[in-house]
């Protein structure tokens, strides 16, 4: 199916790939449906049951309540708001060190190291939370802050000669 392939490709690197196919499978079952006596008829009971799977799934992967679209207690308006919280938050880390030195080379090699160490504290905590080898989860974020890391400060001197 065509959206069963959009659905994949949208949760690819947010679930792991034996929760994506889970939810495929529970997708697929419901919507296929299987045929059901009812007071001697046979009828489908399969749209109905897909948007139950649907709407289940879509609440617990991506935060959104379809009955609650404009309502008070949007779940999509408060991730929003949490997701900007803590963005927030996470750039006081690598900044912190300007606030308590004034020499700015030993601010920028504290916030360097900041980073390297939240880095490697991140990536334990994907390994822990996704159930993956945590020492190649860790040299993974390990490295992209160091190449993130290295093209800030090369852009940086790049510009200021």
């Amino acid at each position: 199916d065509e959206e069963m392939l959009v659905l994949r490709t949208k949760l690819e690197g947010i679930l792991s790939q034996n929760t994506i196919d889970a939810i495929i499978e529970d997708l697929k079952k419901s919507k296929g449906g299987s045929k059901k006596k009812k007071n001697g008829y046979k009828h489908e009971n399969n749209e109905h049951e897909f948007e139950g799977v649907l709407e289940f799934y879509s609440k617990l992967v991506l935060g959104v309540d379809p009955d609650d679209v404009n309502g008070s207690n949007n779940i999509a308006y408060k991730s929003a708001m949490y997701s900007f919280g803590m963005f927030s938050f996470g750039a006081l880390i690598p900044l912190s060190p300007y606030f308590w030195f004034n020499n700015t080379n030993i601010a920028c090699i504290m916030a360097i190291i900041s980073s390297l160490i939240i880095a490697v504290v991140i990536g334990s905590a994907i390994a822990y939370f996704s159930h993956s080898n945590q020492k190649d989860a860790m040299k993974r974020q390990f490295v992209a802050t160091v190449l993130g890391v290295s093209a800030s400060i090369m852009v940086s001197k790049l510009f200021n000669y």
